[in-house]
């Protein structure tokens, strides 16, 4: 790592093993309530055009220059931080028959961030309102898709902090009180304040890439202080139901897990939930959708940055209790004991071929290195493999003791 300036670090990764050299920076800050839709906003308009690239035609003919390469701005939620984080993509000038992409790469990502498409204290009008009409609809839209609608609210009833349970897209209710100016306040913000990171993986020297990063001049700022894990503080069980005109009752589940990535049981329980419901031959997959025949589909997901686990199903609306008891059931189960050493020993090839998958992908990689330092640590592909390994028996049935149901969300038809 290599400290462009207080709170600005570059991570540079020299690797032969790809034709392309992959950028991301992230851009971090504590997450609010406030600052969701606002930032959110400001990844929209940083993929659509700057003033050097006025339209999104001059801005796609810019990526074309660069020998097709690919932009994008999005939002993430790690834990008590949100992130904009910038990616882009270009084929390493040592395959091309010029060797100046990658420069002009940098330039075109300082320009995005230096010259934004904004003037007399706000972002282009025309530009600014065609996005806010763009989020407007992708919100409205989560209520057309059932499950993403039932997750949705699962997460607003399961989180105390209200942050925590809005979608990382942001609130139809900000969108609305939001104007532009707050807007290009935030994005001022977020430069000159913000927590950077920068990461860039490919088949370059870190000299070169500290001496092109360090054209972006970025001013030293106070890194952000507190733990990146966020800790759920209700220890009672919620439970909410909702009417809607569908076919098909989605049941979602939400489990304190008290299992946090990276630290000691995080790797016992990634294999806890490949054999809950992550995986195909899952208890969840096994027993409730195949041997019972009481889900459309059942899975498991765990959020290891917030310590939780989401259940997710699609069920006959008659049959929701007896699919919640057999589901907590199937937790019942393993924290008995009650699992084969044939299950594990797949559950394990498939979390090492996840992770052996993952290192061919640029960007997978990145996303991985990223992780690991928000948590302070460093450990390689062939540590990781190695502990996925020594997880035993007895580690995952601690895990599944652990595991508390703490939110039911259920939306029923008429």
């Amino acid at each position: 790592m290599v400290e462009l300036a207080k709170g600005v670090n570059l991570h540079v990764f020299p690797s032969t093993k790809f034709k392309t050299i992959s950028i991301k920076m992230y851009f971090k800050t504590k997450l609010t309530a406030d600052n969701i839709t606002k930032r959110s906003m400001i990844a929209r308009l940083l993929e659509t055009n700057s003033e050097e690239f006025p339209t999104q035609t001059a801005f796609q003919k810019a990526l074309s220059a660069l020998y097709g390469a690919s932009f994008s701005a999005d939002v993430s939620r790690a834990g008590q931080l949100h992130q904009v984080v910038l990616t882009l993509n270009i084929v390493n000038d040592k395959y091309l028959s010029v060797d100046n992409v990658t420069t002009n790469a940098m330039m075109f990502l300082k320009s995005i961030l230096r010259r934004p498409n904004a003037q007399h204290g706000q972002f282009h009008p025309e530009t600014f309102q065609r996005e806010v009409t763009n989020l407007r609809e992708d919100l409205e839209s989560l209520s057309d898709d059932k499950q993403s609608y039932a997750y949705q609210q699962l997460k607003e009833l399961y989180f105390d902090d209200s942050a925590q349970g809005m979608s990382i897209e942001g609130s139809l209710e900000a969108l609305d009180n939001l104007s532009n100016e707050d807007v290009l306040r935030s994005f001022a913000s977020m430069l000159s304040s913000d927590e950077i990171d920068i990461f860039v993986l490919g088949d370059i020297t870190e000299r070169k890439v500290i001496n092109l990063c360090n054209d972006f001049d970025f001013q030293d700022r106070e890194p952000i202080v507190g733990e990146v894990f966020y800790h759920n503080e209700n220890d009672e069980l919620r439970r909410e139901e909702e009417v809607q005109a569908i076919s098909q009752a989605k049941l979602n589940m939400a489990y304190d897990t008290g299992v946090y990535y990276q630290t000691d049981d995080y790797i016992a329980g990634q294999v806890f939930n490949g054999l809950f419901g992550g995986f195909p031959h899952s208890k969840l997959f096994m027993n409730v959708r195949e041997k019972e025949s009481l889900a459309y589909y059942a899975s498991s997901q765990m959020d290891n940055f917030r310590g939780v686990m989401y259940v997710r199903a699609g069920i006959d609306q008659a049959q929701t209790d007896h699919v919640i008891d057999l589901i907590n059931e199937q937790l019942e189960a393993i924290a008995a004991g009650n699992f084969n050493e044939e299950a594990v020993v797949q559950t394990k090839e498939m979390i090492k071929n996840g992770l052996r998958q993952s290192d061919d992908n640029p960007s997978t990689i990145i996303k991985r290195e990223h992780a690991l330092n928000l948590v302070g640590q460093d450990l390689t592909l062939a540590d990781w493999l190695a502990k996925v390994d020594a997880v035993e028996a007895k580690d995952i049935q601690r895990i599944a003791r652990q595991v508390q149901l703490r939110s039911i969300y259920v939306l029923k038809g008429e």
